[in-house]
């Protein structure tokens, strides 16, 4: 029994490190205003075209640039300043969130800026999710990864629960044009802790191309099918939780 207090009580020791408690507390109110907006989304679309195929087709074009970029934003974001990267996306995220939420505001009424919403959505989604991986590993260092992963995997679910249940009450009490409004608020939490977090860059730039280091990525994943599985475990949750 103590042995098992022990290990769950192990599972936290990542938030004694004051600069991953900060980041994930940010990324916390983040995540919960970001399924607050997908929820509205879904809900602002129904309302704009009567049509669930048109539901289908967003959330398509929200995944569809995962396919073409992810391969490479990895291998970016190892060249680049991690925390400068994740900066100019979330501020990207807030931008595209307040826009949409001035063009509910103002009436909006044809679905073609919904379209380009969800593309642009997904394509800093394509620089985000990697880049905030191996931002983890920077502020926590390599041998509490693993722990802080499953940290933010629950930080995760826990969005995922909240932030649904905020909408309903949003879209209700208000509209759905506030819950953007507030998503885009929410970025500035995680856009903050990102400007106050201390982490150190641990992995250098690879050399090459990003085509040499991809097809180099290709022929590690293949020699290590452990890590091919946790490979469909992220995409499945790129595909089918975000």
């Amino acid at each position: 029994m103590l042995t098992a207090r022990s290990s769950f009580l192990d599972s936290f020791t990542p938030f004694k490190n004051a600069n991953y408690r900060t980041y994930l507390m940010g990324q916390g109110v983040s995540l919960a205003g970001t399924f607050m907006q997908q929820m509205a989304l879904q809900w602002f679309v129904w309302e704009l075209t009567q049509d669930t195929r048109w539901i289908g087709i967003v959330a398509a074009i929200t995944s569809a640039p995962a396919f073409f970029l992810m391969p490479f934003s990895g291998s970016i974001a190892d060249r680049v300043d991690r925390r400068k990267l994740l900066i100019t996306t979330q501020i990207a995220e807030m931008v595209l969130a307040l826009s949409m939420a001035l063009l509910i505001f103002m009436g909006l009424n044809v679905v073609w800026p919904v379209l380009i919403f969800a593309l642009l959505l997904g394509v800093s989604a394509s620089f985000t999710y990697p880049s905030q991986g191996a931002f983890i590993g920077d502020l926590s260092g390599m041998g509490e990864i693993r722990k802080s992963m499953m940290l933010y995997a629950l930080a995760i679910e826990i969005g995922r629960f909240i932030g649904p249940a905020l909408a309903g009450f949003v879209v209700a009490q208000f509209n759905t044009a506030t819950a953007f409004l507030l998503n885009g608020l929410s970025f500035g939490a995680v856009i903050f802790t990102l400007s106050i977090v201390r982490a150190e860059q641990m992995r250098r730039p690879p050399s090459g191309n990003l085509l040499q280091n991809f097809g180099e990525a290709v022929r590690y994943v293949r020699q290590k099918p452990r890590i091919a599985d946790l490979l469909v475990c992220s995409l499945s949750i790129m595909l089918f939780v975000f």
